[in-house]
């Protein structure tokens, strides 16, 4: 019975272990622009603009949008800038372009990148928590 056991915690065993060695990659790609500074202190009066470009990794055409930050807006107009919401085909990709307003920012700041979810359907854009990335 002991050998049993132990071969079965084994066995447990070598499963987690490999497990952890693939880390699960994410649905949306999100990197920052190769010309925007992400990391920053602005003054309260001023402004900032950072970009990110998504990347659907997902097998199937995706609608898309950003869960909503305090003192961030989204610029929806340009070449290959990201609507909102938006819909990418299989590795297809757009560049998410926020403007920072610092005077409305919380006191607490921001921390952290962009959380890009997919929508919870046709008519319903608000952000599914369970199909979410960040950078």
């Amino acid at each position: 019975m002991k050998r049993q056991t132990s071969g079965a915690l084994l066995l447990m065993i070598l499963m987690m272990s490999s497990s952890m060695l693939y880390a699960a990659e994410p649905k949306f790609s999100i990197i920052p622009a190769s010309d925007s500074i992400t990391a920053f202190l602005l003054p309260s009066n001023f402004t900032e603009t950072v970009s990110y470009q998504v990347t659907n990794q997902t097998k199937i055409t995706r609608t898309l949008t950003m869960v909503p930050i305090t003192g961030v807006s989204q610029t929806v107009s340009g070449s290959g800038v990201c609507s909102n919401p938006f819909t990418l085909a299989n590795q297809e990709s757009c560049t998410l372009t926020l403007v920072i307003n610092a005077s409305q920012v919380p006191s607490t700041g921001i921390n952290g990148g962009p959380v890009v979810c997919k929508t919870k359907g046709v008519n319903d854009f608000t952000p599914d928590p369970f199909l979410c990335s960040q950078p």
